[in-house]
């Protein structure tokens, strides 16, 4: 296996009791794909650039080793997310993303992957674009996104993602760009309703593994959904970009602290329209990201769990920020450049750690007294898994934004993709 270490950038200022961690720049260069962290050491990372795309590993937080692989799929990645060392997947989207190619699992940290098809409610095959795989135990998981450009797309598995079988998705949905499985009964998601008006941004639940499902919230047309990001069973935070003269109200960012019935606002004060989602570390700390008028990336903190946040200084960028993971105390934010750093870190922010598996059976992060290193690790038991978010939170995350400004990945290209089929309609009506 390739072992180069790229040059670790990671630069954190120790100067006595006044000793403040910063943010620094990290690479390999190129435009991150996405990020999964299982703790604030051991996480998995893509890159694109003009010639490839390249799966990188790090095992303590801050040097990063390209990972040589077999079966890696190319094309469009929409996330990556990892439940342990060892197993996790990698979701596509784009024109030849069909149910049986659009997900991709290894068991062995990455060295190695497999196409993992899914069956489809009456048989066939179709185009899914795929944005976000969450899991709540070593066994239970769900995978969703879109299907056929014409409605969202809900899976479920029970045995580690070796097999995969379509659920009725929400009523109404027209694609979904967050999940976050909190048990195997308990699913809460987050993507565009009503497909044939503006599209709203939305939330919905089940309380039955995805028989059926619950409209939780929705906002006006014109806002843009965002990020979905679970660091309990019972706590969760949402972002839908609610920007100026356009917010009905300036309760951009939700909370719940019910497992998702409920939802609302920690501070309503308008914190400014260039953000993309969000990335909680716990129920305290967590993060704003996105890009300023001018492209340049632009972070808020909280330590309140919402209710007040103030800004972080970054390392200059060329762009805006497309994601956060944010597992705590480390944190890490992808550039969207191509040509640019991959991501910047602060590896002792605060925070955490997150729990890997909110329904339980997995590590927590931080407390595992030393994972394996990632592609070297032996396979486990068979099953695939990944984790929280829904890149959401990977990040923690799940989900996805849908900013002007703020670049996005894959996820965030399909709900663009969405909004855009929703006004066509619309003004064709």
């Amino acid at each position: 296996m390739m072992r180069t270490r790229t040059g670790v950038v990671l630069a954190l200022l120790l100067a006595g009791s006044n000793a403040q961690a910063q943010w620094g720049t990290v690479n390999p260069s190129g435009k991150a794909l996405g990020m999964s962290f299982v703790d604030a050491r051991v996480g998995l990372g893509v890159t694109d650039t003009l010639l490839a795309q390249t799966l990188w590993k790090t095992s303590d937080g801050t040097s990063w080793s390209k990972v040589t692989t077999t079966g890696f799929p190319s094309g469009t990645i929409t996330s990556i997310k990892m439940i342990d060392a060892s197993r996790g997947f990698v979701t596509m989207g784009g024109a030849f993303a069909m149910n049986d190619t659009a997900l991709h699992r290894t068991t062995d940290g990455g060295a190695s992957w497999k196409p993992v098809p899914i069956a489809l409610t009456g048989g066939g095959k179709g185009g899914t674009w795929l944005t976000a795989v969450s899991f709540s135990t070593a066994m239970d998981g769900v995978v969703v996104g879109l299907y056929a450009l014409t409605r969202g797309f809900v899976a479920i598995t029970r045995d580690g993602g070796a097999t995969w079988s379509e659920v009725t998705p929400p009523e109404s949905s027209f694609s979904i760009g967050g999940a976050v499985m909190i048990s195997p009964g308990h699913i809460v998601l987050a993507g565009i309703h009503k497909p044939m008006a503006d599209g709203l941004p939305a939330i919905w639940s089940s309380r039955d593994g995805g028989a059926s499902w619950t409209l939780r919230f929705e906002t006006t047309p014109f806002h843009y959904a965002a990020t979905l990001d679970f660091v309990s069973a019972t706590t969760g935070y949402f972002y839908h970009r609610c920007n100026g003269a356009n917010a009905v109200t300036n309760e951009c960012v939700l909370k719940t602290t019910d497992g998702g019935d409920t939802w609302t606002a920690p501070n309503t004060t308008f914190l400014g329209d260039g953000f993309g989602g969000l990335a909680f570390a716990d129920e305290q700390n967590g993060l704003l990201w996105g890009g300023d008028a001018k492209g340049a990336a632009l972070a808020l903190r909280t330590t309140d769990g919402g209710k007040t946040w103030k800004p972080e200084a970054l390392p200059a960028q060329k762009t805006g920020l497309s994601l956060v993971q944010y597992p705590g105390p480390l944190a890490c934010a992808a550039n969207g450049e191509i040509n640019g750093p991959a991501w910047i870190c602060n590896a002792t922010l605060g925070g955490g750690p997150k729990p890997v598996l909110l329904g339980g059976g997995g590590t927590t992060p931080g407390g595992d007294g030393g994972a394996p290193d990632l592609a070297t690790a032996s396979p486990g038991t068979d099953g695939g898994t990944n984790q929280d978010l829904a890149s959401a939170a990977s990040t923690s995350p799940a989900g996805c934004a849908l900013s002007r400004r703020a670049p996005g990945g894959g996820a965030c290209a399909l709900l663009s993709l969405s909004l855009a089929l929703l006004r066509r309609r619309r003004g064709r009506s």
